[in-house]
């Protein structure tokens, strides 16, 4: 938002501080007094000052180009401005619209600025103080957004020609007050005249105004920019004394072809009547245009260098404010998961000394035992089969009887039983649990949790069964020998509760026929069978 002016007009210089409502005024001086102007902005600071040029000087031209778009609309628009404006840098080109008939060519609206020399001075002595100036703007070009705000009661036949007249300062030492009358075609900016104003007794002002608005219709009829027939709406702002007469005369006058729309310019800003004084359009314009920075009109990049460069260092503080209030925030972050951390650690720090105190009153509470692996294991195994004393094993051979009688062939020779926490222990020699049991002897010292953990006890242990027999009688046929074995095992796996384990098939078997060597007389066919069955242990 803009909160500087500068007002300049062909005769003078305002500076004005925006605030909420109004204009304030902070100084003045003729616009070619560059001596007064330059010593008050040895005062003025270095706040940014938006330029507002109101000038009888400044020319337009509206021109149809070929629609093209991107870099070649700015080459062509470059390219027309040169040659429109030859002698002033202070030239400006908005696209208004495009034709809806024939080749659909851009309708372009060209401005410049011809009193550059009165300008340039004063641009220079802000530039020399380093003064950042936002931008200067076109007053008229700067009245087609106060088109927004008007509420009137026409239709949109109305609307497509419309005359906006407001008061001005003066624009010379020779009268009064300015009077800008401003043509929209189709709510676009079409040209703008300002002519002097040197009345305010109400009937002489009605009589002015209406003469200038008959002359203004005549003119635009000339230059054929508003058809015979076709409407002329006006929109008047100014004070509420003048209001009455003129509307009485414009009655009296009958004109067909033109509309007035009065409005009290002071209720429309709305401002105390007792306070009141004329209202200019620059003071709509900052009350409603100036909200928020429009898009610049004439001032060239070289002018707003200061303006630019103070954007940019706005623009890396705040950067920098971000960066620092995010690496405040990330530090308070990584300080408070740190500390949580270090709590973390100091719990499990306590609950290791804690657990380590606990261990040593365990320790020192362990009775004088005879630590011997060979004992507790002896003691695990001796419970495992205890526990297992449940088991019937009459049952398991009456089964493998039954099976037995089915196969005459196969004679039994020797059963071993046994029960264990694994199938490899059922069958395990003596000799070799002896030697384990002396090699645990001679290990180190464990203590009797590690000696626990070595010999703990499974979820179930396994009844095993060892068969031992021959095929009898036996004629040395080896393939019928093996027949009845497989045959056999085929009997025991059918129950379902049993594994059945090939420990030996009948030796000789592996001889082949065609075998090379001396033949050895056998005369029979021994075999082994282990059956393992996994019980649960029983539960108290």
């Amino acid at each position: 938002m803009i909160k500087n002016l500068l007002y300049l007009s062909d005769y003078q210089a305002i500076i004005y501080r925006i605030e909420a409502q109004s204009l304030v005024k902070q100084y003045s001086c003729q616009n070619d007094n560059i001596v007064d102007f330059i010593a008050y902005l040895k005062k003025y600071g270095k706040a940014s000052l938006a330029i507002l040029v109101d000038t009888a000087q400044e020319e337009y031209q509206t021109v149809l180009l070929p629609h093209v778009l991107g870099k070649d609309r700015q080459d062509q628009l470059k390219h027309k401005m040169r040659r429109l404006f030859e002698r002033t840098p202070y030239t400006y080109a908005m696209v208004q619209e495009r034709e809806k008939m024939g080749r659909r060519d851009d309708r372009v609206l060209f401005s410049a600025l011809n009193n550059q020399e009165i300008l340039t001075a004063l641009i220079n002595a802000l530039t020399d103080h380093k003064i950042p100036i936002i931008g200067i703007y076109s007053v008229p070009l700067l009245s087609q957004q106060l088109l927004k705000y008007f509420s009137l009661p026409v239709n949109q036949a109305d609307k497509n020609y419309l005359l906006l007249l407001n008061h001005t300062p003066a624009i010379s030492p020779h009268n009064l007050q300015g009077l800008r009358q401003t043509l929209f075609i189709n709510q676009q900016f079409q040209l703008s005249r300002l002519i002097p104003l040197n009345t305010n007794q109400p009937n002489e002002y009605a009589d002015y105004i209406i003469n200038q608005l008959i002359r203004t219709q005549q003119y635009l009829h000339s230059k054929r920019l508003l058809p015979q027939s076709a409407m002329l709406s006006v929109i008047i702002m100014t004070q509420a004394i003048l209001l009455p007469e003129l509307v009485s005369q414009f009655k009296q006058k009958k004109l067909s072809t033109i509309k007035l729309y009065p409005i009290d310019i002071t209720a429309f800003l709305q401002i105390d009547h007792a306070k009141e004084e004329q209202q200019y359009l620059h003071s709509l314009l900052a009350h409603f245009s100036l909200k928020r920075t429009p898009k610049n009109h004439y001032a060239t990049l070289n002018e707003r260098r200061y303006f630019v460069f103070k954007q940019l260092r706005i623009g890396l503080y705040l950067i920098a404010l971000m960066l620092l209030s995010s690496s405040g925030a990330i530090s308070y972050t990584t300080w408070q998961a740190s500390n949580q951390l270090e709590q973390q650690i100091q719990s499990v720090n306590d609950n290791i000394q804690q657990q380590q105190r606990l261990l040593e009153q365990r320790r020192a509470n362990i009775p004088v035992l005879p630590i011997d692996l060979a004992h507790f294991r002896n003691v695990v195994e001796t419970g495992q089969y205890i526990t297992a004393q449940h088991i019937q094993h009459q049952q398991m051979w009456e089964k493998i009887s039954q099976v037995l009688t089915r196969h005459p062939n196969l004679l039994l020779t020797e059963l071993e039983w046994g029960v264990s926490d694994s199938s490899e222990k059922i069958f395990t020699a003596t000799v070799e649990k002896e030697d384990k049991e002396m090699d645990a002897i001679s290990s180190p010292i464990m203590y009797p949790t590690e000696i626990i953990e070595e010999a703990k006890i499974s979820d179930h242990f396994i009844e095993g069964v060892r068969l031992h027999g021959k095929i009898s009688p036996f004629d040395g046929n080896y393939r019928v020998a093996l027949k009845l074995y497989n045959d056999f095992i085929t009997d025991l796996q059918q129950q379902q509760a049993w594994t059945v384990e090939k420990t030996a098939p009948p030796y000789g078997t592996e001889l082949r026929q065609g075998q090379i060597g001396t033949q050895i007389e056998v005369t029979e066919a021994p075999f082994a069978v282990e059956i393992l069955v996994k019980h649960a242990y029983q539960q108290n």
